[in-house]
């Protein structure tokens, strides 16, 4: 079995990601994305071409009908070959931050501007919104009123109080929040 199938069977049964990653099919481009289209070859001498001099990679290998070249990372010259290699050296995404991998295959960060943090950091219906700083990787968590804990029950009302999110039971016998004829029991 050739090198990358392997590598493949490897990663097949179940293995880390950064192990698909630190042996990504290579053509000769800035090594910015680990998906690039492979160059095809039958030995490792059709792959020599792409051998570009950088010391953070292997000698470029044929296996699998497929060039190759495997990402030497370390935690000093060759962190990464892409931002998901920074995590393996202790980087942390956070809500405020986005890891960064610059072309002399170093991990950064950049911090987000002052002002909310992205949709995907929020948790809905908390009754808070995290804001971002502009200085920081974490973000702060500041009172929303308007973030609802929505409960889809039209005999609960939905509020933000000082203790957090919740969701009241209306007395038994008012109406249904909905505004539909008909009347709560039962505490919500």
């Amino acid at each position: 079995m050739s090198q990358l199938g392997r590598l493949l069977a490897v990663v097949a049964a179940g293995s880390c990601l950064s192990i698909l990653a630190s042996a990504c099919l290579y053509d000769g481009g800035d090594h910015s994305d680990p998906y690039e289209p492979a160059v095809e070859c039958t030995v490792d001498a059709d792959c020599a071409h792409l051998d570009d001099g950088d010391s953070c990679y292997d000698t470029p290998r044929c296996g699998g009908s497929s060039c190759y070249r495997p990402f030497l990372q370390d935690d000093t010259d060759c962190q990464c070959d892409w931002s998901l290699h920074c995590e393996a050296l202790g980087y942390e995404q956070r809500a405020c931050n986005v890891l960064t991998c610059d072309a002399n295959h170093q991990c950064g960060e950049e911090i987000a501007p002052e002002g909310p943090a992205s949709a995907t950091e929020q948790d809905r219906g908390d009754c808070t919104t995290l804001v971002c700083d502009g200085t920081s990787p974490d973000g702060i968590s500041e009172a929303d009123p308007s973030d609802l804990p929505e409960d889809d029950d039209v005999c609960t009302v939905d509020l933000c109080t000082e203790d957090g999110a919740e969701n009241a039971s209306v007395p038994d016998g008012d109406y249904c929040t909905d505004g539909l004829p008909g009347r709560c029991y039962g505490g919500g």
